[in-house]
């Protein structure tokens, strides 16, 4: 479906959940867009703040609110996309925002990548509202160029993800293929949406920093919840059988979980759940990463001599 100017019809879809300092914002990012999207889906979980109410002070025909009793982020995109009109999903988190030329650019990827059905850019990392950082995506050869990413498993295993869940617009037609959101799961959803999406269609993707993601927001669920095992979208990775995809993406699938398994026990070193971080170094797809595996296997026997120091200390 294309509207008149024959621009795809991007829909929007936003989770909210007790982000009421944020959700304007967002919402302002949208409506600044070169290209305007033909509707705002906000699902709102349960949230016990004002954010909703926010919303609906903006609500319109393009604003829409939907209200349900908390169930989690990915069924709050779930119904967002099962409410939404568009041919095309674009995602954006309620503490993230886009610049103005986000869905131009994506709209430009539609009609231009004809055989993918992921579209995507870059973003910057901002903290506490004023710091900006680029993110270390490691490309094997630098995009200079939008085009077909097709290598999104060798990219996330050398670096961080070359986008993230508030710089993708997804076909719905895919995302009704491969099954939406992974219901029940806290952390790792996008990741796992991703992922299968990689495995079933092309991406293309511009090397244009077009989103930013916040990171200093109120209640992230990131730093509420940190993960003391690997996350279920990486268990299912670890699952496919070698002789279903090629060997070298086999591999690259492979050295994907090992990084995502390296994170999360650095995570875990850095709040001090040391039990959790020496579990999972202990997984053998850690020596996929040598050098990473080796600062976050010093990090740890850093941490617990100090943890063992201070515990002697208090006792003489």
């Amino acid at each position: 479906m294309m509207n008149q100017d024959m621009n795809p019809i991007i829909s929007v879809v936003i989770p909210l959940y007790n982000k009421a300092a944020h959700i304007l914002d967002a919402i302002e990012s949208i409506e600044a867009q070169t290209l305007p999207a033909f509707e705002i889906v906000i699902v709102d979980d349960g949230s016990t703040d004002n954010g909703a109410d926010l919303v609906l002070q903006q609500a319109n025909k393009k604003v829409r609110l939907f209200k349900q009793a908390n169930a989690g982020v990915s069924a709050a995109r779930n119904k967002g996309i099962n409410e939404s009109n568009g041919d095309f999903i674009a995602f954006l988190d309620a503490d993230d925002v886009w610049l103005p030329h986000f869905l131009e650019e994506m709209g430009h990827l539609i009609q231009s990548q004809k055989t993918a059905s992921v579209y995507a850019s870059s973003y910057q990392m901002r903290y506490n509202f004023t710091r900006y950082e680029n993110p270390k995506i490691n490309f094997k050869k630098p995009m200079a160029e939008a085009g077909l990413l097709k290598n999104y498993f060798e990219v996330g295993a050398s670096g961080a993800l070359p986008f993230f869940m508030s710089s993708v617009v997804f076909s719905k037609q895919l995302i009704q293929q491969i099954g939406g959101f992974p219901e029940g799961e806290p952390m790792g959803e996008d990741q796992d949406l991703f992922c299968r999406a990689a495995l079933n269609c092309d991406i293309a993707y511009s090397p244009k920093v077009l989103a930013i993601y916040e990171m200093d927001s109120e209640n992230r669920a990131c730093k509420r919840n940190i993960p003391a095992e690997e996350c279920p979208f990486s268990r299912r990775l670890k699952q496919i059988n070698p002789s279903q995809v090629p060997i070298q993406t086999y591999n690259h699938i492979m050295d994907y979980t090992a990084a995502h398994i390296l994170h999360l026990a650095k995570l875990n070193v850095e709040a001090g759940n040391l039990s959790a971080a020496k579990g999972l170094l202990e997984d053998p797809r850690c020596a996929r990463k040598p050098l990473k595996r080796f600062v976050n296997q010093t990090r740890y026997a850093i941490k617990k001599f100090a943890a063992q120091f201070i515990f002697k200390m208090q006792f003489e």
